[in-house]
């Protein structure tokens, strides 16, 4: 299975498919969105995806499904990896339990003090309005190694 850089066209598939799992994603603005299909063709259903938006400077990584029935395939790691090809760093929020992720593919937890200095405001408040709902969300950052 391959990973494929979403286009226009698909952007009905990409909200087809979130919906499908009960997940409320959506587009922030300038978007790139990078999924995976059973096959490459166009028209076969998506399985997994990710959306990468930028929120000011920072690419914010989001919106990371995997169907479950493709789940424990390797497939949320290939996506994340492959965010990290295309962007020299990322933040994403997560629950605890999906931390094990994000920290086995070079991401660490953003600390306060961290946040404060590393995050931008439009990230930051997102993170604080998110939490109000989830309070043991984390906060993660990958930057590209040297």
């Amino acid at each position: 299975m391959d990973i494929f850089s979403a286009d226009k066209a698909d952007k009905k598939d990409i909200k087809r498919f979130y919906k499908s799992q009960r997940y409320s994603a959506g587009f922030l603005g300038d978007d790139r969105c990078f999924l995976v299909r059973d096959t490459a063709v166009k028209n076969t259903p998506i399985i997994a995806s990710v959306i990468v938006s930028y929120c000011s400077t920072s690419p914010f990584l989001h919106a990371l499904v995997v169907d479950i029935k493709h789940q424990k395939q390797g497939l949320a790691t290939a996506l994340i990896k492959h965010c990290q090809q295309h962007f020299n760093s990322l933040v994403c929020f997560c629950e605890p339990k999906l931390a094990s992720l994000y920290l086995a593919n070079r991401f660490q937890v953003i600390n306060d003090i961290k946040m404060a200095k590393s995050m931008p405001e439009q990230l930051t408040s997102r993170f604080d309005s998110y939490r109000q709902h989830t309070p043991s969300l984390l906060a993660l950052s990958a930057k590209q190694s040297e």
